[in-house]
């Protein structure tokens, strides 16, 4: 699984980062505001049965939900 190349994702614990420092936020309050993106299926697990929590895993933004809500 993590030998697999996943174009156009992120992994959890880079996206924790980036939030933490682009909004001064946190680790702990960027952990929470991925979770909330993905409750609002802006952001998903490239494979099912993961949260935010699980850093080390690959996410992808759904540009469609995001659409949808415009």
């Amino acid at each position: 699984y993590l030998g697999r190349t996943y174009p156009e994702c992120f992994i959890g614990t880079e996206a924790t980062d980036w939030l933490s420092r682009t909004y001064g936020m946190t680790r702990s309050g960027a952990v929470v505001l991925g979770q909330r993106l993905m409750d609002l299926q802006l952001v998903r697990h490239v494979l099912d049965g993961h949260d935010f929590t699980d850093a080390g895993y690959y996410y992808q933004f759904c540009p469609m939900a995001m659409a949808s809500r415009r």
